[in-house]
């Protein structure tokens, strides 16, 4: 009588677990909207300017996963020379309402205007490689 009990129960979990990873898997689509998870662990773990609009950073999270953020204003250094530095409403996310500056430029803190889901940018080991066509060099 308990095998029948158990393969239930089994089964029962394994409804459970696809239910629970479905809208999980949903919730990282790209380009959408979102916030990332901070905690005192290593909230930001690796980041990176984007060269051609200082404005856009991407940042990965502890959970290696990254976001494209645009920020309100130009106060990062291209040339990640500087420590990224964060500041959180107490709410332990980055979102909308945190505050995003360096350690070269210590008075100049930007807002965040938008932050979105991001695949892993160029330079950045898992990153897809871009086709050669169309590509320069110099």
């Amino acid at each position: 009588m308990t095998q029948p009990r158990t393969a239930s129960v089994l089964a029962a979990l394994a409804v459970a677990t696809l239910a629970t990873a479905a809208p999980a898997q949903r919730s990282r689509e790209m380009g959408q909207e979102t916030t990332i998870p901070y905690t005192a662990n290593g909230g930001v773990r690796a980041y990176q300017i984007d060269r051609a609009d200082h404005r856009i950073v991407y940042m990965q999270d502890s959970q290696l996963r990254w976001y494209r953020v645009t920020l309100t204003g130009d106060c990062l250094s291209p040339d990640k020379t500087d420590t990224l530095v964060t500041k959180i409403r107490g709410n332990s996310r980055i979102d909308r309402f945190a505050q995003v500056g360096s350690t070269r430029y210590p008075g100049r803190v930007c807002g965040i205007r938008s932050i979105v889901n991001s695949p892993t940018p160029a330079g950045q080991p898992g990153a897809k490689l871009a086709g050669k066509q169309g590509r320069q060099t110099r």
